[in-house]
């Protein structure tokens, strides 16, 4: 586990906390902070776009970080919608 210090250009200082192994596929929280990083994966984008064709009653969305992320995510699966069936 590790504790933000603080940001130093386009990274950021962090105090080890409880040492061990970092394993591959391990998230990182950045609590308060808008990261320029694209909201889906393109598994993500594969996925929602299954969940249309199959038509799903429900998808969730994580690490959504402003209102546009939501708007843009239903403009997809409006487009996918009206074009699939």
């Amino acid at each position: 586990m590790q504790r933000f210090l603080r940001w130093i250009e386009s990274s950021l200082e962090a105090k080890v906390l409880r040492g061990g192994i970092l394993s591959p596929g391990k998230g990182v929280n950045f609590p308060n902070r808008e990261l320029d990083i694209d909201i889906f994966t393109q598994k993500d984008i594969d996925d929602m776009k299954w969940g249309v064709d199959n038509r799903v009653d429900f998808m969730a969305i994580s690490f959504v970080q402003k209102a546009q992320d939501m708007v843009y995510t239903r403009e997809i699966v409006k487009d996918w919608e009206e074009n699939s069936f």
